[in-house]
């Protein structure tokens, strides 16, 4: 996290020395006391060089007269090693954060339970824990809305000009958003390899049930196939899945794939899942509210093995409950450790937390 706050500080750095700020935005930026030192001494800079262009201006004039001009080569090559050093503090400070910038920004996340991200440079990668998920708005060449549901380990990277995402378990759902139209971008999940044409997919990658697929939201991906002996780029797009072949004996070959039109019920429920992922990132809140919670939990039970989460349950006369909920229409249905049963009226709620 400390990666990506000195990413986002650097970003707005520049708008501030550049005054591509407002005025609160500024005041805002201001109030960090390190952001701030630095902003000041950077001015100085700034205005320093540009004391030194107008006085070097000036002294050009002066050098009319003969008297001056010995005086004024000095000062003119004092001035002008003077700009050169300031100008090389610049470019120092600006090549330093260049060199240090993530490509992958943090722009927003909700979170329940832990998840785990490491952002360095070119690489992104995060892992969600059992009865976790979590959501991340990022932005940068490649513009991501990403949710990540329990058990998974996602792995997104630049190599060259292309951007890859990598499944390693678990499932993902996300819209990409590129900057160029001519960036490349991939998606891979076991043995399955594609090409992203601007697309929402739903990744799966469960080893013990051998659910290796890609599903297709919105847009569309290409994938290499065998036809005749020979490889072949196939389009597939909305509506449909990309599985592996059963028939893949060779676990060092690249496997066959097999499409098939989704299931209405399957690809309704990840379709709204990506829809409300979205809505929740464009909000303000910090934390996925209880009917979020309940349902991403219903909705990924039978998919991910997401049953029977702990949670605490806070009521207005500050009293706490923990166990697994049932939630009919007014109240939950509390169960404890001691399997006693607690029906709590939902307007009596003032958290709903889940329990790692």
């Amino acid at each position: 996290m400390a990666q990506e706050n000195d990413s986002n500080r650097r970003t707005r750095m520049q708008k501030a020395l550049s005054n591509e700020m407002t005025r609160s935005e500024l005041s805002e930026f201001l109030e960090d006391e390190r952001s701030k030192k630095e902003f000041f001494a950077l001015m100085k800079l700034k205005h320093k060089i540009g004391s030194i262009e107008e006085n070097s201006s000036n002294e050009r004039n002066d050098v009319e007269h003969p008297s001056s001009k010995r005086g004024f080569d000095f000062r003119i090559g004092l001035a002008a090693a003077a700009s050169f050093f300031l100008i090389s503090a610049f470019a120092f400070y600006f090549r330093f954060f260049n060199e240090t910038k993530n490509e992958f920004e943090i722009v927003r996340s909700v979170i329940t339970g832990t998840c785990e991200v490491q952002n360095a440079k070119e690489n992104f990668q995060i892992r969600s824990k059992a009865d976790s998920f979590c959501d991340y708005k990022i932005e940068g060449e490649l513009g991501l809305i990403l949710r990540v549901l329990p058990n998974s380990e996602f792995h997104v990277f630049k190599k060259e000009d292309a951007f890859f995402l990598k499944l390693n378990s678990g499932i993902v759902i996300f819209t990409t958003q590129k900057k160029n139209p001519s960036t490349k971008i991939h998606a891979e999940v076991h043995k399955i390899r594609s090409e992203l044409l601007g697309t929402t997919l739903a990744l799966f990658s469960e080893e013990n049930s051998e659910n290796y697929k890609i599903l297709i939201l919105e847009g569309g991906i290409r994938v290499k196939t065998s036809s005749s002996g020979q490889r072949k780029n196939q389009d597939v797009f909305s509506g449909y899945s990309v599985f592996e072949s059963e028939n893949s004996a060779d676990p060092k070959n690249e496997s066959e794939l097999k499409f098939e039109k989704t299931e209405t019920k399957e690809r309704t429920r990840y379709f709204n899942l990506s829809e409300n992922s979205k809505r929740l990132l464009n909000d303000k809140d910090s934390k996925h509210d209880s009917e979020t919670i309940e349902y991403i939990k219903k909705e990924i039970q039978v998919d991910s093995g997401f049953i029977n989460p702990t949670y605490k349950i806070t009521l207005k006369n500050r009293k706490s409950y923990i166990g697994t909920v049932e939630e009919k229409e007014n109240s939950y249905i509390l169960t404890d450790e001691k399997g006693d049963r607690i029906d709590i009226d939902k307007k009596e709620i003032i958290e709903l937390e889940l329990i790692p």
